[in-house]
């Protein structure tokens, strides 16, 4: 159960998981909140799962219809487990399927906030606190931040299990030069620039508006710098309007959602992640695996950082210190093997999170 298949930080680490799991023994359906295609689903229907539109009530399409997701269940079923990665919404999700007798029920929280702190917010997510304690039998995180965040009562607080955003560490090695080489080129980037990237849904958590703050910044202070920003969003528009506004056409690169990220990633010195807040970001995973140094909120949950020595914490009140570190150091050369040695002792290998999943799924190798 997701909102959308398209290329974000839950998304991408289900299909990391679906790619690596035997699929001989288990197979994946997606239900999914929207009528529109999403960038994995031709994958999907490859790998041999069906994306599943969410019966929404007539007036309100994709609204959570709880006897309409009951009877999908049902009748798409019989299912061994139905796990939903739609944070609160997981309540009445999963009190559906215990409604239509699915004996394994899943909530899993992939983040360590959620706009909205009205009465009427407040309450909707207590209540759905209550019901995720009841309908649950498993209760999952990205990380212990997040998990601390969605399960609060002690009921599910006690009892959740960690299934870390793994990545195919195969995928993803600091680059030879020449890769380097070339992919800049492909992108336009000057020889001389620091380049900057970014991996983010275009949306107000993921604070694209900070990152051209600190383009324009360093545009100032005359460091030949420009910036990747890969994904797409509700607020693609607005910030391509301040991109013209700060005089930053010549400096912005606009990829749109893109299935190469691990080639991408080589032509890169820094990504940027200035979010108002996270879970466990796959692409700060996929960038770490890639041997490039990260720019990073401090709103981000720590566990972020592989232990691989390329995470930066800093506050995002200014962007002064930002501009200092893309001053300070450029990328430098990592060992692949150690670089994978550090990420795997860390948990986020999808070979670990493929034993995690089945056996949450009663399935264990």
């Amino acid at each position: 159960m997701v909102g959308a298949m398209n290329v974000g930080g839950a998304e991408t680490m289900l299909m990391n998981l679906y790619r690596n799991i035997d699929r001989s023994r288990i197979q994946f359906d997606f239900m999914v909140m929207t009528d529109e295609p999403g960038a994995f689903d031709d994958e999907i229907i490859d790998l041999g799962g069906r994306i599943i539109s969410s019966p929404g009530y007539r007036w309100v399409p994709h609204t959570l219809n709880f006897p309409g997701i009951r009877n999908a269940i049902e009748s798409h079923g019989p299912y061994a487990a139905v796990h939903s990665h739609i944070l609160h919404a997981s309540g009445l999700i999963l009190l559906a399927a215990a409604w239509a007798r699915v004996p394994v029920r899943i909530a899993h929280s992939h983040s360590t906030d959620d706009p909205g702190s009205s009465i009427a917010s407040r309450l909707y997510k207590a209540a759905s606190r209550r019901l995720i304690a009841e309908a649950g039998t498993e209760f999952v995180a990205c990380g212990v931040e997040a998990g601390d965040y969605l399960f609060r009562k002690p009921a599910t607080r006690s009892r959740v299990r960690l299934l870390r955003n793994g990545i195919d560490l195969e995928r993803f090695a600091a680059p030879t030069p020449t890769v380097r080489a070339d992919v800049r080129r492909e992108l336009g980037l000057c020889e001389s620039s620091v380049a900057l990237g970014a991996m983010a849904r275009f949306e107000d958590v993921k604070n694209h508006s900070f990152m051209l703050d600190v383009l324009a910044a360093c545009r100032d202070q005359s460091i030949p710098s420009e910036l990747v920003l890969m994904g797409d969003g509700s607020l693609r528009a607005e910030i391509e309007r301040k991109i013209e506004e700060l005089g930053l056409q010549d400096r912005v690169h606009l990829l749109g959602v893109r299935s190469d990220v691990n080639r991408l990633l080589s032509a890169l010195d820094y990504v940027v992640m200035p979010s108002k807040f996270e879970g466990i970001p796959v692409s700060l995973i996929e960038a770490q695996a890639s041997g490039v140094t990260c720019l990073v909120s401090d709103r981000v949950s720590v566990e972020v950082d592989t232990g691989v020595g390329l995470i930066q914490f800093m506050a995002i009140e200014a962007v002064e210190p930002w501009v200092a570190a893309i001053v300070s150091e450029r990328r430098v050369d990592q060992d692949r093997e150690l670089l994978r040695a550090g990420i795997r002792a860390a948990g986020y290998d999808v070979a670990t999170g493929v034993e995690v999943l089945m056996d949450l799924y009663g399935l264990s190798q």
